[in-house]
């Protein structure tokens, strides 16, 4: 068992290492590790792929996938990972993505799970799809890059409608790019602002190394400040005629108790699903779930392995997701 142990752990040392080292250096030596790390490889041992990069590879990393592969892909991505959020300037990589084509700068972790993992939140991911049926209308508050836009857009189908809201114009051409890249101009509208109580100009906080944690708060130290349109939801939801709406999708660090008082009119009407954060630090959360089950809504907290729901824990003090099925709804 100690030798095993010493084993796993040098694997890991020798693996973090060289992925950043690899980073550094960049070209073949970095198409190496990023084709052994992704995860269109989940099933790493069948994967012609990786096999090939496997017989590319240094003697160290050959030997250590003989010894413990799992330690070394986990390490290799943890190395990865770490020296691309140091990098000054973008690291933009083209591909393929749940059949979609992609190109984004995955120093963040949202493209960087897309790129590496082959999926970015496998619980949000399965609930989404699970509340947004062929000619759903579903709103993506908080888009991003738009890589669980994607999503949404396959699950509505081409009768369906995603309203995508991404103020970060940091962001935005990554999302365009993505709905243009892949023909979906029919079924996905972007909307480049906020969602609030009422219309507005807000401060946006961008963290240096993960935009996707973007959010309409105080800034922290070391956080940029940009200045954003907050539009009222009740308002955009008037003059688009007052559409069904069966599904959202709220990923807004920290703004999500302002928006669940905006969409509340809404939300009596349609009844849709919800798929959203709890921010423990910004808000009671404990209360926030108290005025959703009131609302007739079964809270569950998301976890990334089937059933992808388990009931919410007594602690609400950290940050979570969480989805909302209106009490006619079990899950799957």
């Amino acid at each position: 068992m100690t030798n095993m142990w010493l084993v796993q752990w040098l694997v890991r040392t020798i693996a973090r290492r060289y992925a950043r080292r690899a980073v550094a250096k960049g070209g073949k030596t970095l198409d190496v590790v990023e084709s052994m790390v992704r995860a269109d490889a989940t099933d790493l041992p069948s994967s012609s792929e990786v096999t090939d990069s496997i017989r590319r590879a240094p003697f160290l990393l050959r030997l250590g996938h003989r010894l413990a592969p799992t330690e070394l892909l986990e390490a290799l991505r943890r190395g990865h990972y770490t020296a691309l959020r140091k990098a000054e300037a973008p690291v933009w990589r083209s591909y393929r993505f749940r059949g979609h084509r992609v190109t984004h700068d995955i120093r963040h972790k949202c493209p960087w799970n897309a790129f590496v993992l082959g999926v970015h939140q496998p619980g949000v991911t399965h609930w989404l799809r699970e509340l947004s049926a062929p000619g759903a209308c579903v709103l993506d508050i908080g888009a991003n890059v738009g890589v669980l836009t994607l999503e949404l857009a396959e699950a509505v189908g081409p009768d369906g409608c995603v309203h995508a809201f991404e103020p970060n114009p940091e962001v935005l051409p990554q999302l365009r790019q993505s709905v243009d890249d892949n023909d979906l101009d029919h079924v996905v509208c972007v909307h480049a602002f906020a969602l609030g109580t009422s219309d507005a100009t807000m401060t946006l906080a961008i963290p240096e190394v993960n935009n996707g944690a973007a959010s309409l708060r105080q800034p922290r130290e070391g956080e940029r400040n940009l200045s954003v349109e907050v539009r009222s939801f009740g308002d955009w939801w008037e003059t688009q005629g007052c559409p069904r709406v069966d599904c959202v999708k709220l990923d807004v660090e920290g703004y999500e108790e302002t928006l669940i008082e905006a969409l509340s009119p809404m939300l009596r009407e349609c009844r849709p699903g919800l798929v959203m954060e709890l921010s423990p630090d910004r808000y009671d959360a404990a209360a926030l779930v108290e005025r959703l089950v009131a609302a007739g809504y079964r809270v569950m907290r998301v976890v990334e392995h089937p059933p992808f729901a388990v009931p919410l824990p007594e602690d609400l003090s950290r940050q979570m997701d969480i989805v909302c099925l209106p009490q006619s709804t079990t899950p799957a």
